[in-house]
């Protein structure tokens, strides 16, 4: 294993087929799988006759999956790749319909391949991911609740996210020191271009950069446009996430009015 990677590998045949059912794999459907490892996933999702586009950064890895999938005659249904994080959807034509991706993605970098999935959401469809038990909380939070923060507004304006079961550490080899959580992130279908993603961006990070400041003394200190009497005496886990999308609408719209004045 090499920690620089997070790499560990899930063994347990019952969470293995629980998250094929869970995932419905259909035939000749296309699936994305980020960090595929020693397959334990990709193989069950290719007899299932779904199509594979799997990213994996270790280069051992990559190797082992080629030679496996020849020897297998399924290498013909696969395209391997390395870098997730430089993939675009859109530069990409299986079928007009959009991927599903399925996928225990790498934990040390899990924030950036979240990010990477919500810039190009659009081309994506029911996304089923393995991540730490602590992020899916996040993931899932409601507001109000600790969990809740700027990952959590991110998700949830393009997703609604739902943990549907959890998985012990000794189900993975090396037993890693945490437990982590199978997640459902259904697609909302909002579209948003990338200025006005990074604008959503900038206005949580201001928010809960800070979490326990009102947003007086924070969000609306660095964007004075947006102020809102409402939400002045209030923090940021206190807004709904359709309170932010408000926000970033007026920010928007600040914005048009100034590029005409």
């Amino acid at each position: 294993m090499k920690r620089r990677l997070s790499q560990v590998f899930l063994k347990d045949k019952n969470i293995i087929g629980k998250i094929i059912q869970s995932a419905e794999i259909k035939q000749d459907e296309t699936i994305l799988e980020i960090g595929a490892g020693q397959g334990s996933i990709t193989f069950p999702m290719l007899e299932r006759g779904a199509f594979l586009l799997i990213f994996e950064p270790d280069k051992y890895y990559r190797k082992f999956l080629t030679e496996r999938l020849k020897n297998l005659g399924l290498y013909q249904r696969c395209i391997i790749d390395k870098d997730f994080l430089k993939f675009n959807p859109a530069q990409y034509e299986k079928n007009d319909k959009k991927i599903k991706i399925v996928s225990n993605i790498p934990y040390h970098i899990t924030g950036k391949i979240l990010r990477h999935i919500i810039k190009y959401n659009e081309y994506y469809g029911n996304i089923f991911i393995m991540v730490q038990k602590e992020v899916a909380d996040r993931l899932v939070s409601e507001r109000n609740t600790k969990q809740f923060g700027a990952l959590t507004v991110l998700i949830q304006t393009f997703f609604r996210a739902k943990q549907l079961f959890l998985i012990k550490p000794v189900c993975f080899y090396p037993v890693p020191k945490v437990y982590s959580s199978f997640v459902h992130l259904e697609p909302l279908h909002h579209s948003m271009d990338t200025k006005k993603l990074n604008l959503l961006e900038d206005i949580v990070k201001s928010a809960f950069q800070q979490r326990r400041k009102k947003l007086k003394s924070t969000l609306f200190k660095d964007f004075p446009e947006l102020y809102d009497a409402k939400f002045a005496d209030m923090r940021p886990g206190e807004l709904a996430v359709n309170d932010y999308v408000k926000l970033l609408e007026k920010e928007v719209k600040f914005e048009s009015t100034a590029q005409r004045v």
